[in-house]
């Protein structure tokens, strides 16, 4: 089980992996094309590690336009989760006593203890190479070349490179230019002109840091070799492209390879990196690499585009449904004529909860209790910081009579919106729940010949509730409202479509544990198997989950 402050960083490496994958195969599609268009491929899979979708997810949903109604189609959000967020997990917040802290757990301290030391100690000998290169360069010779870029030569350089990012100069070995035949080192000079067209060194640095932030994940050392064997060939494809003779270029980098060591900085491009024979064996081959033709075009603008507007579609998709109904239709979403909220000052956890025509009364209830009536809701499908379900509040409201029920629940959440700043989305996520079916003893509850003028429940005691013409649906309903009790949401999968009329009791007491801690939900389980002929059974599938984004503590002012 991955901790929670570990599962964004593990969806996000998985999106990266999988995007790997998806340009390995863009790769694979083009591999006689030119070695450049393969490179930015692999730039792009390296560069999307320092880009998490949630990011492009976050921003469609500043531009979403659902209602709070609208909730994607199971089987869409459930591909979807499995893509954006592979490892999220669907449990609801641990509630905490007030005043008591979470333990820090050791594991996720241990974690970040590693992975800061690999950081440091990859980073610490990157800048000492780089020191060392920029000790050598400030002393180094210039050397006039009829070139728009600086030169410099000196003994200490172990190759032909370029140096910088923004304002690159051209280091040469001493005597090179005594060494190499002119066409030779015309090829040679080439080769470096051509890293600095390519600005390589800068997309070189951007893959070293990727390569330092993420030096646990082998994957990212692939891509980086990847991308220096494409950054080189697509220099030699520059290069007899220009008119440089195959056989001489390939003498003059191998005439450099046997005098000069290679440079040991990807981000110092060099005309020895790479892996040596495939690029001999290439350029002496001189095979022209093919143009992209239209339609490898068209795949590529549509895989960039995919992978940009396809986050970005997820977060309009989900957008936070407060944000998005403050219009419906062009008309103003519901609210109370007026309201007063504030904190409660009750000592004991006792909340009561009234509305009478047009008035709202909700004394000393949590912040959670309000959004589950708000947005219909249960208890174990909202996701949120511990405090909604500690902090508590008096708010009184009043509607003014249209001769029409007022819309309680729109307007509880326009109010909640207003004076917590609240704001939340929808989420489908595999969750444990309790599926409602008829045990093997048969169902013992006659249907409801005529059924009542008014259906519900009524309790007046522990462990006792009377249910008058309620059906399967509403049974449910209450099941999952009984919250720390059962646990999980219960869905019906009885096939029973009557109402009925019956007494449930149960005796908690007799489900007491050794530490006195009564199990009320096993209780009300077999209680309902032995009287009812239900049975609850565990199992797990796609639910909707209410995910607070945004909440404040403390409500604005009356």
């Amino acid at each position: 089980m991955i901790p929670t402050m570990f599962q964004p960083l593990a969806n996000h490496l998985w999106q990266s992996t999988v995007f790997a994958v998806a340009a390995a195969l863009l790769t694979l599609a083009l591999r006689r094309n030119r070695a450049a268009a393969r490179y930015w491929i692999w730039f792009a899979a390296s560069a999307k590690f320092l880009l998490p979708f949630s990011v492009l997810v976050k921003l469609g949903q500043r531009f979403g336009w659902r209602t709070a109604t609208a909730v994607a189609p199971a089987a869409v959000s459930n591909a979807i989760e499995q893509v954006s967020r592979r490892f999220a997990k669907p449990l609801p917040v641990a509630v905490l006593p007030h005043g008591h802290a979470a333990p820090a757990p050791a594991l996720p301290a241990l974690v970040i203890a590693i992975w800061a030391t690999g950081f440091f100690v990859l980073m610490a000998v990157w800048l000492r190479r780089w020191w060392i290169l920029r000790c050598c360069v400030s002393p180094a010779a210039p050397v006039k070349l009829p070139i728009a870029v600086e030169a410099r030569t000196s003994p200490a350089f172990a190759e032909p490179g370029v140096y910088g990012f923004f304002r690159p100069i051209l280091l040469l070995p001493a005597g090179i230019l005594d060494r190499l035949a002119p066409p030779e080192w015309e090829a040679v000079l080439q080769h470096e002109l051509c890293h600095i067209r390519r600005c390589d060194n800068l997309l070189g640095a951007l893959q070293m840091l990727v390569e330092r932030l993420f030096w646990f994940h082998p994957l990212v050392w692939w891509l980086g070799v990847r991308l220096v064997e494409e950054r080189e060939r697509a220099c030699d494809e520059d290069v007899l492209r220009l008119g440089s003779r195959p056989e001489v270029y390939a003498e003059g980098i191998l005439r450099v390879c046997e005098l000069y060591l290679e440079s040991p900085m990807p981000c110092v491009a060099g005309v020895g990196g790479g892996k040596l024979k495939p690029r001999i064996t290439a350029i002496l081959s001189h095979r022209a690499a093919g143009r992209l033709s239209t339609a490898k075009k068209t795949l590529l603008a549509l895989a960039g585009a995919a992978a940009l507007a396809g986050p970005v579609a997820i977060g309009i998709w989900n957008a936070p449904p407060i944000r998005a109904q403050a219009t419906a239709n062009g008309l103003q979403a519901p609210a109370f004529d007026s309201a007063s909220v504030k904190v409660s000052k009750a000592m004991n956890h006792g909340s009561h909860v009234h509305q009478d025509g047009a008035l709202l009364s909700m004394n000393n209830v949590t912040l959670k209790s309000c959004i589950q009536i708000a947005f219909s809701v249960n208890d174990d499908r909202i996701v949120g910081p511990a405090w909604l379900d500690s902090e508590r509040y008096d708010i009184a409201a009043k509607a003014i009579a249209d001769g029409e029920r007022p819309q309680y629940t729109l307007r509880l959440q326009t109010l909640l919106k207003d004076r917590f700043h609240l704001a939340v989305h929808r989420e489908m996520r595999e969750a444990p729940l309790y599926e409602l079916v008829v045990a093997k003893s048969g169902f013992k509850i006659q249907e409801d010949t005529k059924p009542p003028e008014r259906s519900g429940t009524n309790s007046d005691q522990r462990g006792l509730v009377d249910f008058t013409g309620v059906s399967m649906a509403e049974l449910v309903r209450w099941l999952s409202r009984q919250g720390e009790a059962m646990g999980r949401t219960v869905v019906d999968k009885t096939g029973l479509t009557g109402r009925y009329t019956f007494r449930l009791h149960w005796s908690p007491e007799e489900y007491a544990g050794p530490d006195g801690k009564v199990d009320e939900g096993a209780a009300i389980m077999a209680a309902m198997q032995e009287q009812l002929g239900l049975k609850l059974e565990a199992r797990k599938g796609p639910a909707e989950f209410l995910v607070i984004d945004h909440a404040d503590k403390v409500p604005v002012e009356n």
